[in-house]
C-alpha cells in the first residue's frame, strides 16, 4: 500500500504537484519558485483556491502560467 501524497504538496487548483518549496526546504521558504520577484499572483487566481485549501496549499507553476497566458489574452 502507498502513501498518498499530502494535500499541501499538490496544487488546489489542478491536483498536480505544486513543487512547493517551503515544504522540502522549510529553514528558509524564500528558496521555493513562488518567491522568485518575476512571479505575480493574481487576486483572481488567488480567489480561485478553495476556501478548504486557502493558507495550506501552494498553486503550481502551471497554473500560474496558465492564468498569467490568459490574462494577456483578454
Amino acid at each position: 500500500m502507498t502513501a498518498e501524497p499530502s494535500d499541501s504538496l499538490l496544487c488546489p487548483l489542478c491536483g498536480g504537484p505544486n513543487a512547493c518549496g517551503n515544504i522540502s526546504a522549510p529553514v528558509n521558504p524564500t528558496d521555493c519558485w513562488c518567491h522568485q520577484p518575476d512571479r505575480v499572483f493574481s487576486q483572481s487566481l488567488l480567489d480561485s483556491v478553495p476556501a478548504n485549501h486557502k493558507g495550506k496549499a501552494c498553486i503550481c507553476q502551471q497554473c500560474v502560467a496558465k492564468q498569467a497566458g490568459e490574462a494577456q489574452n483578454q
